[in-house]
């Protein structure tokens, strides 16, 4: 009875984590993304608008260049109500608001079906803005239509702006400390929003139970992401995705395997190994970052501020799993015990970590 009770939680585990490899790839920007340019007295804005959040179009959340001509006035006028762009004086005066599918797709016979529009928008100010702040609730019900990816530019400075649905006006190139902060907010979601981070860190984790081996290494971890990412993201160290990417899957069924057949977890070997693939998964933390954009004039801010958040994101996940550890210990006592819950998380991220290996030289192969 408790060798079926060990197979079926095998295969559950097992089946969940290979269906979050097939679900969730990390390092995905949202698509959800655009560009908002500041020259003298007028702002330029090309953005991508979920259809998910507009009135007036198909249910299906999908539009093609029929629909979407059917729907521009109404479009143009929800847009220029809900992306509102003022400085001191109040809202500036809009100049331009032009809508087209994405990839020029806007052939009316054509059977093309985009969940986004691209709008391409302009807005005046009598003098040149001092300090400007956007104000926006666009955001679509798709999982990666809640985040507003905005690349903020002058003249001299340009920054990254992550908008989210829990504030609805933000400040444009905003200062150094609100730059920190966002990347800080940003670093922890790309972590936990990871999930090859997360199955490295879980067989990290389940391979040893003393406290001085996760903290040597969670240590070790940190360090080795922590040098590659800064050097990445500095441009004094480039790998091509196409490498780091399935190196990153490989790192995960390398160590699920080294505590299903490997030597013990107490051993010094286990350290390294997590430093050296904590050196690969920074030049991934690095990819994302620089798919973001980083800014040079707070270049050293911002770095900072995502690395500390991809630590705080890191924190949170080890103290998650041993807060789960220890209620299932209590829930469920001698029975836990006998349970080998090392095995089945080592077993299942081995064949999510193959799985995701797979899928990603694939997608380097077709690249």
């Amino acid at each position: 009875m408790m060798k079926m009770r060990r197979r079926m939680l095998c295969v559950l585990l097992a089946l969940v984590l290979l269906a979050g490899a097939i679900a969730a790839q990390a390092h995905m920007l949202p698509a959800q993304t655009g560009t908002v340019h500041i020259v003298g007295k007028s702002v330029y804005v090309v953005v991508s608008v979920p259809v998910s959040t507009l009135r007036d179009v198909p249910a299906s959340g999908r539009i093609d260049a029929a629909a979407l001509g059917a729907a521009y006035g109404s479009i143009q006028r929800q847009f220029n109500e809900r992306f509102r762009i003022d400085d001191r004086r109040g809202d500036g005066h809009v100049v331009l608001t032009w809508l087209m599918m994405p990839q020029d797709a806007r052939d009316p016979a054509s059977d093309t079906l985009s969940a986004y529009v691209v709008v391409m928008h302009r807005v005046d100010f009598p003098a040149a803005p001092a300090a400007l702040w956007l104000t926006t609730d666009l955001f679509g019900k798709g999982a990666t239509e809640r985040t507003l990816t905005l690349a903020v530019s002058n003249d001299v400075q340009k920054q990254m702006l992550v908008l989210r649905p829990g504030s609805r006006r933000y400040r444009l190139l905003p200062g150094p400390w609100q730059l920190f902060v966002t990347f800080l907010g940003t670093g922890v979601m790309h972590i936990l929003t990871g999930p090859d981070h997360l199955l490295f860190l879980l067989t990290l984790l389940v391979g040893g139970r003393d406290w001085r081996y996760w903290v040597r290494v969670i240590t070790g971890f940190t360090v080795g992401h922590s040098i590659t990412l800064t050097l990445a993201a500095l441009g004094r160290v480039t790998v091509h995705p196409g490498i780091v990417e399935p190196g990153i899957a490989a790192s995960i069924v390398v160590m699920a395997l080294l505590n299903l057949f490997g030597p013990g977890a107490e051993r010094a070997p286990r350290t390294l190994l997590a430093l050296g693939f904590g050196l690969l998964h920074g030049l991934g933390f690095a990819s994302s970052l620089g798919e973001m954009g980083l800014d040079r004039a707070h270049r050293v801010l911002t770095l900072a501020g995502f690395n500390l958040g991809v630590e705080a994101g890191q924190l949170l996940f080890v103290a998650a799993v041993g807060a789960l550890g220890w209620m299932m210990a209590r829930m469920l006592r001698g029975w836990a015990e006998r349970v080998p819950w090392a095995w089945l998380a080592s077993s299942g991220a081995a064949v999510a970590g193959t799985v995701m290996f797979v899928q990603r030289v694939m997608a380097s192969v077709r690249r």
